[in-house]
């Protein structure tokens, strides 16, 4: 079991990479400090679209668990929903 400084360094590390993903997906350079805060304190999970309707992938593993979806279901649900609307 990881001692709490290498549990910190993960964590932070998972956060910069999950930080880089996301302004990746949505194409901006920096993101707004609330942006964390809005993930952080809604109490149930959503779903993120970037501006090419996208979905941008759960920042956390309870994200996914708690939307009882594999983010590869998801995507695959959101593609045919697509194709339905069109």
């Amino acid at each position: 079991m990881p001692d709490n400084a290498t549990a910190k360094a993960q964590a932070e590390a998972a956060w910069r990479e999950s930080k880089r993903r996301l302004q990746e997906v949505i194409g901006v350079t920096e993101l707004s400090p609330d942006f964390r805060a809005l993930f952080d304190a809604t109490p149930r999970p959503f779903l993120v679209l970037a501006s090419d309707l996208t979905i941008v992938p759960p920042r956390s593993r309870r994200s996914a668990r708690a939307t009882h979806l594999h983010r590869v279901n998801a995507m695959a649900a959101w593609k045919v929903a697509a194709n339905v609307a069109a």
